[in-house]
């Protein structure tokens, strides 16, 4: 069975880390992704794990009572939301865009960075793809996660 670590991360302390989540390697690495929707990234390297910011091009709704929210959104990071624990997800933050602070141990092997972009981009299809392959691969990455839920939590 995968490993999946349940014990919730600590944010990196201000005194310890004063840049905060800063490399902006992840910038390059989400740019390579066939997605769209990622506008810039950080990440921060620790000895347990990597706390990673993710910056979306598109506002993802705040709140499940935004008119503005769409049925795959409140879904999706609803599930997300329970198997990443610890995690920030800043939704409507600003005008232009949301962001997350997702934290990944090094060891697991259930809740990993790749699931979770996948499942992020997911919720707004790829534009090489057409509409019934984008529905397709939302429907499989939600199911993905819940199983791995209905497994490990």
């Amino acid at each position: 069975m995968q490993k999946h670590i349940k014990t919730e991360p600590n944010f990196p302390s201000e005194s310890k880390h004063p840049d905060g989540i800063d490399n902006p390697i992840m910038t390059e690495k989400l740019m390579s992704r066939e997605s769209n929707i990622w506008s810039h990234g950080y990440q921060l390297e620790l000895t347990n794990g990597t706390w990673y910011e993710l910056i979306t091009k598109v506002t993802i709704p705040g709140s499940e009572n935004d008119p503005n929210i769409d049925d795959k959104e409140t879904e999706m990071i609803s599930e997300l939301r329970d198997l990443y624990h610890g995690s920030n997800f800043n939704l409507g933050f600003g005008d232009d865009n949301s962001y997350f602070e997702v934290h990944v141990y090094n060891e697991e092997e259930v809740a990993t960075l790749d699931l979770f972009l996948l499942s992020i981009e997911s919720i707004y299809g790829n534009p090489l793809q057409t509409e019934k392959e984008n529905n397709d691969y939302y429907v499989n990455c939600l199911q993905k996660i819940k199983d791995l839920k209905g497994l490990h939590l």
